[in-house]
């Protein structure tokens, strides 16, 4: 199902629900740059074998609503780019997203740019390895809460907050949460950043020393 909807620059709305999911392995690009579409909403699938959501929704520029509900994913790999280009994004909820064996994240959130809110705390990393620009150009972001983020094998962090929370914001963060050696401009061009979470000293101070550096 690979780009199926792909260009459908008319298309506003979308029941996912009446598609059979069970056996698919690939959504990747499957509503990329459907300019028109405003909302989305996956719900109830029990989808077993599903590797990749890399660029879904990408450059959907009118999207303002997605919900991804009760699902489970155990075999995804890849969601980068997945809400690229989203400009118009105002209210995700991906609590039924299971990421425990993604390895690409990067670009996952890059450009949604009017988004206040998002919270992943669900999300697991331990299989990441790609985080690079994930959270870049979200301007308006306020509240992010990534504390179950486990940082442990990713391999590159550049770009991850760059131009984002322009006005200041907060991120949640756990103790796994580390930056490593390659996370250039990490938090470049960002507003004034709040971090909070559990955590300890030492780690936070080198956090909000690589803030004020970038």
């Amino acid at each position: 199902m690979d780009e199926m909807f792909r260009g459908c620059s008319s298309l506003k709305h979308f029941d996912v629900n009446v598609l059979d999911l069970s056996s698919v392995k690939y959504l990747r690009g499957m509503f990329q740059d459907c300019e028109s579409l405003e909302d989305i909403r996956l719900s109830d699938k029990i989808m077993p074998s599903l590797g990749t959501l890399e660029s879904f929704l990408e450059n959907c520029r009118s999207l303002r609503k997605a919900e991804f509900i009760n699902l489970e994913t155990p075999e995804l790999i890849r969601t980068l780019c997945m809400f690229s280009g989203c400009e118009s994004l105002i209210t995700a909820d991906l609590s039924g997203i299971s990421t425990s064996k993604v390895v690409l994240m990067a670009g996952m959130f890059e450009g949604c740019r009017m988004l206040p809110y998002l919270d992943i705390k669900h999300f697991e990393t331990n299989n990441a390895s790609w985080t690079s620009r994930m959270f870049y150009g979200c301007e308006a972001l306020k509240y992010l809460d990534i504390s179950s983020m486990d940082t442990a094998n990713i391999e590159t962090m550049k770009d991850m907050f760059y131009g984002s929370m322009k006005n200041g914001g907060q991120i949640i963060v756990g103790r796994s949460f580390v930056i490593n050696d390659y996370s250039e401009n990490m938090f470049g061009e960002t507003g004034a950043i709040d971090i909070k979470g559990k955590m300890n000293r030492k780690n936070k101070n080198r956090i909000i020393s690589k803030i004020h550096a970038d």
